[in-house]
């Protein structure tokens, strides 16, 4: 039933996300919350569930935005797996270790879009890449460790998080 709730909290993020996106920054460059998500469910959840859930949120995101079908379903899942892999080998719950997978995963992500774009228009266009990506990855720096920290005290409280957030 939680997994139910937490569906419907994603989709409802994942909409206030676009509009805030449209409003901060005119439409000219998303604001990726849910990317942010789907790293701190890496953390905290198991493999199976968390991919599950980082594949819906991937399938929103793909019917919100228009892009490709599946490429956020892709980016997402491949997201999840490689932080669920560093998770368990490196544990690094400091901001700058936070701030550092953050910007790279965002980093992945804008060129893996930029690139389908590129794609779908027949052009790439290497100075309005940056710009993008800046705009990007910049505000995702520096809510990462933020949410983390708001995500850890509201899945504590509701028995979100199966993993523990120190090791023993």
């Amino acid at each position: 039933m939680i997994y139910i709730i937490i569906s419907a909290l994603l989709f409802v993020l994942l909409v206030i996300q676009n509009i805030l996106a449209d409003v901060l920054f005119l439409g000219r460059s998303p604001l990726e919350i849910s990317l942010i998500v789907v790293i701190y469910m890496a953390f905290r959840l198991s493999f199976i569930k968390g991919a599950l859930l980082s594949a819906w949120v991937g399938f929103v995101m793909d019917c919100i935005t228009g892009t490709v079908a599946g490429a956020y379903v892709f980016i997402y899942y491949a997201v999840f797996s490689g932080s669920y892999f560093i998770s368990r080998h490196l544990y690094g719950e400091k901001d700058g270790f936070i701030v550092t997978l953050v910007l790279l995963w965002g980093i992945v992500e804008g060129i893996i879009l930029f690139g389908l774009k590129s794609l779908q228009t027949g052009e790439f266009a290497f100075f309005s890449f940056l710009p993008f990506l800046i705009l990007k990855i910049v505000p995702l720096g520096v809510l990462g460790p933020f949410l983390f920290h708001i995500f850890d005290k509201l899945g504590f409280s509701y028995g979100f998080n199966e993993r523990a957030t120190k090791r023993p």
